[in-house]
């Protein structure tokens, strides 16, 4: 999905977040998102995990 794409959403879900490890190129992508829509949208991260795990 682009950048682009998830710009014209009005909120973001992204969940399973710390289920797996990311790279460095997927946390720079992440970033850009959060970064992006902080201001002008919802954005939602779901995860079971505990933060201690």
């Amino acid at each position: 999905m682009e950048l682009k794409t998830i710009d014209k959403a009005g909120s973001v879900i992204i969940d399973e977040f710390k289920y797996l490890s990311i790279g460095i190129d997927t946390a720079r992508l992440l970033f850009q998102i959060i970064v992006g829509g902080y201001e002008t949208k919802s954005i939602i991260f779901a995860s079971n995990l505990e933060f201690s795990n």
